[in-house]
């Protein structure tokens, strides 16, 4: 039986804020997202009058919440494309096999 792994400890650095994480993650990989969401608090930041710092990380919490929303819709739509796709495949098998059919029995 597998033992589960132990969390580790990453320290990450996300505007001026230090944090100390405990994850199960690759601590590259936690290094990465506090960077995309360091990047866009100071885009926010350097692109705004607002001085409040809780405000600048609420609107770019809104944006990643966005980012989110709209790869969901684009997950949706290529998965519905997908489908269409398999459901005219399989249609076309089957028009392909009845004439394969056909095709036998008149040879026959």
């Amino acid at each position: 039986m597998e033992r589960p792994t132990e969390p580790k400890s990453v320290h990450v650095q996300i505007g001026e804020v230090d944090l100390s994480l405990k994850t199960d993650e690759d601590p590259a990989y936690v290094q990465k997202l506090a960077n995309y969401v360091d990047s866009i608090i100071q885009r926010i930041s350097g692109g705004t009058n607002v001085k409040s710092q809780t405000k600048i990380t609420l609107l770019a919490a809104l944006q990643v919440a966005n980012e989110l929303f709209q790869a969901k819709k684009d997950k949706a739509v290529a998965e519905a494309a997908l489908e269409a796709m398999r459901e005219r495949s399989d249609s076309l098998a089957r028009e392909l096999d009845a004439r394969l059919n056909e095709f036998g029995s008149v040879r026959k």
